[in-house]
């Protein structure tokens, strides 16, 4: 059942208890990749063939929950629909919730060394690789202002976008 189709005392009661997000442990701001993500990894603890052999009781249960998340993710995961929902969270719902602090920026970056992929702070200067422990930092090119991942070994490397060569401010010190 839609958030549109119900009335608003059932839907003060849904609300009481839990909404759409809370359900699928997502923040408001969530993409719909990390609202699928999140659904598949509920569904497989609550789907009811993973609790062959209980009680008519728990299977029911399961069910109910297995409907509830479905129903969160075809709202959540359509535009339209989810925006209807989110107009009727915020005019029905109390008090503004808290600001949060803006995120701090990061950036994606394969290691130099190996290649693994992970995060890193913009204001990172030197980071180590979670994968082969390989430290390494930072460089501008200076022809297409691309920032890319140098080992703190190398003296001179080359642009990933322009193959300019790019020396290294490390080494500039010696």
């Amino acid at each position: 059942m839609s958030p549109s189709r119900i009335g608003p005392t059932l839907r003060a009661k849904v609300r009481a208890v839990a909404t759409y997000y809370e359900i699928l442990g997502v923040e408001p701001t969530a993409s719909v990749k990390e609202i699928r993500t999140a659904h598949r990894v509920r569904l497989q603890l609550v789907h009811p063939d993973r609790h062959q052999g209980s009680s008519e009781a728990v299977l029911d249960e399961a069910a109910k929950q297995t409907r509830l998340l479905n129903e969160a993710l075809t709202v959540l995961t359509n535009a339209k629909r989810r925006a209807e929902y989110d107009a009727s969270l915020g005019s029905a719902s109390g008090p503004e919730p808290p600001l949060k602090r803006s995120a701090r920026r990061r950036r994606d970056v394969d290691c130099p060394a190996c290649g693994y992929r992970e995060t890193a702070l913009l204001e990172q200067r030197h980071v180590t690789c979670h994968a082969c422990r390989t430290r390494y930092s930072f460089v501008t090119c200076h022809q297409c202002r691309n920032i890319q991942p140098a080992l703190l070994t190398e003296a001179v490397v080359r642009c990933r976008h322009c193959d300019t060569r790019i020396r290294t401010p490390w080494t500039m010190r010696r």
